[in-house]
């Protein structure tokens, strides 16, 4: 067969063809946009030829029940080609998935979401709708849940008249916050078709101290921010959201740049709503960019947070920052519990690998070795075997840049070390790009200081070997 007629949007259209001719069916005046044009779409992409039809020889995902119906004829026909129905990738998720991420968080406006996208998987058409209604009129600012319920009236209705139509904030929304909230159901949806193995941590999370309650690490790639909780037998996933980052994507270089950073920050306080504009909705956690590596590296810009949304809306698009790190209002409210001032570290990366919780010390386990064989000579107050641990140009917070004071440096760190006592709440994160780089975050004691002084080291692997480029106290 050389070509076929549809009704609904073809499971097998190339991926850019699907993004193109919903755009199309979106903008084209005069004309009725296809029944379920939003909800087929995405189904298709996501389940494959699990829209019960075959590839032509092509492997097939596991197949799940038939979807709704489909609009009438006259609606919609398109023709495709054998080479077009060859050109389907794998899907995204399928059901199985979609169960298990709805059953991380249950209850909250995700989880809702991710259990409509199983029951529409599973061809219960009337139950997802019922869903669908009532997640819509649960949390009326959420944009896709918005989308679903109408495209899932549009499915089910079959064109009558005066039923399946848009609600009014998106009715006549322009083709672009269609794009978005496309952009959005993708990145949700494959999140929930590659979850973290059960036991892993991000590979930047080599060791944290007790003292670190919580970690954070967004994995851009999959518009996702994981949080997890410091226990006895280390770090385990306590929660999982939906994350915006900038509009330009990420490695921010400059100021304005709408760039967001890449790299190991640090929250460093908390922002409350009368202090702040309304489009950074429930507050804002402020981070330490530019850290000290960004600004050894001639990095610019300030003002990176992770923060909410506007009231009026529950999430932004993937891509909708000025830089920061966006969630929904009451997933910023939850993580504003739990984090604590310079100890709570946040790792951004455009895509996370994940190691064994209980292995991730062991690879970096030189550069364990070089950390302890520091922290001896640091005990022993021995300033000599101190010098071969730092970089010839390292450089503290009052001189970071003044290379040419090192040998003041030396000195300064002679003196502390003859009085350091304790170095106490190691905790070192690992980050890879042009170069290997290590954060340690410290507390030192002093015999003038017993309470201890929070203190951080940047570490880069210069010559084979592990030097430290940066040293100070933090406030």
């Amino acid at each position: 067969m050389s070509e076929a007629i549809e009704t609904r949007e073809p499971p097998w259209l190339a991926t850019n063809d699907r993004w193109r001719w919903f755009a199309a069916m979106k903008r084209a005046p005069g004309r009725a946009v296809a029944a379920g044009s939003g909800i087929a779409l995405l189904l298709a992409f996501v389940f494959g030829s699990g829209w019960g039809v075959s590839k032509g020889g092509a492997e097939a995902a596991t197949p799940v029940a038939a979807p709704m119906p489909a609009a009438p004829a006259e609606r919609v026909t398109m023709k495709l080609s054998v080479e077009a129905a060859a050109a389907l990738e794998r899907p995204l998720a399928r059901a199985s998935d979609l169960i298990a991420a709805s059953d991380l968080q249950p209850g909250t406006p995700e989880a809702r979401l991710m259990g409509i996208y199983t029951l529409m998987a599973q061809g219960h058409g009337h139950q997802a709708l019922d869903a669908a209604q009532r997640l819509a009129t649960d949390v009326p600012t959420f944009g896709l849940a918005q989308l679903v319920y109408a495209d899932l009236l549009s499915s089910l209705s079959l064109g009558t008249p005066g039923f399946a139509t848009y609600p009014p904030t998106l009715r006549d929304a322009p083709v672009e916050r269609l794009d978005d909230l496309t952009a959005e159901a993708r990145a949700r949806i494959t999140a929930a078709g590659s979850r973290p193995p059960v036991g892993s941590v991000p590979s930047q999370f080599v060791f944290l101290a007790p003292s670190v309650r919580f970690a954070m690490a967004v994995d851009v790639s999959k518009s996702r921010l994981y949080l997890f909780e410091n226990t006895p037998a280390g770090p385990v996933l306590k929660h999982d959201y939906y994350a915006s980052v900038g509009k330009l994507g990420t490695s921010k270089r400059i100021e304005g740049d709408l760039r967001t950073p890449l790299g190991v920050y640090f929250i460093t306080g908390a922002l409350t709503t009368r202090k702040l504009a309304e489009r950074f909705g429930s507050g804002a956690l402020p981070l330490n960019y530019p850290n000290q590596l960004d600004q050894l590296r001639g990095r610019t810009g300030n003002g990176i947070w992770l923060h909410g949304v506007e009231p009026a809306t529950f999430t932004r698009a993937p891509l909708a920052t000025d830089g920061c790190v966006a969630v929904a209002n009451p997933d910023l409210l939850e993580i504003k519990q739990l984090v604590n001032r310079q100890q709570t570290p946040m790792v951004i990366a455009e895509k996370l690998t994940w190691v064994d919780a209980t292995k991730a010390p062991e690879h970096q386990a030189e550069f364990m070795l070089r950390l302890n064989a520091w922290r001896e000579a640091r005990l022993a107050q021995a300033d000599d075997l101190q010098q071969r641990f730092y970089s010839q140009t390292v450089h503290t917070p009052a001189d970071a840049s003044s290379p040419s004071a090192s040998q003041a440096q030396r000195d300064e760190r002679g003196r502390a070390a003859s009085a350091t006592v304790a170095v106490n709440n190691l905790s070192v994160l690992a980050w890879q790009d042009e170069d290997e780089v290590m954060i340690v975050t410290y507390t030192e004691a002093a015999k003038r200081e017993p309470q201890g002084r929070l203190k951080r080291q940047y570490w880069l692997r210069q010559g084979g070997d592990w030097s430290i480029i940066f040293e100070g106290a933090i406030s």
